[in-house]
């Protein structure tokens, strides 16, 4: 891509930004980023709840299953908004 358009019609140096590449790689890469962290979430929730409580989540399935059965599957993706809106920014 090429943000910088380096010569205008008259060859005069121009140094404006393309505004429709630089809205559409922002809008790419704020979608990526949202379902990046969306179909991420729920291995993430699983992994910290194994890491900081080992002896009542001794595996992914039994973890998994503790969740959904007690807190309902969108607990899955507790924290995802935070999370979405770090990656739109990191990456936009």
């Amino acid at each position: 891509h090429q943000y910088l358009d380096t010569m205008s019609d008259n060859n005069e140096a121009v140094g404006a930004l393309n505004r429709r590449d630089v809205t559409r790689d922002i809008f790419s890469a704020s979608i990526g980023s949202v379902a990046c962290c969306y179909t991420g979430q729920p291995f993430d929730t699983v992994k910290v709840r194994m890491q900081t409580n080992p002896a009542s989540f001794p595996n992914v399935f039994f973890t998994s299953k503790s969740i959904i059965s007690n807190e309902g599957v969108g607990a899955l993706w507790k924290g995802a908004v935070p999370t979405a809106m770090g990656m739109v920014l990191e990456n936009a």
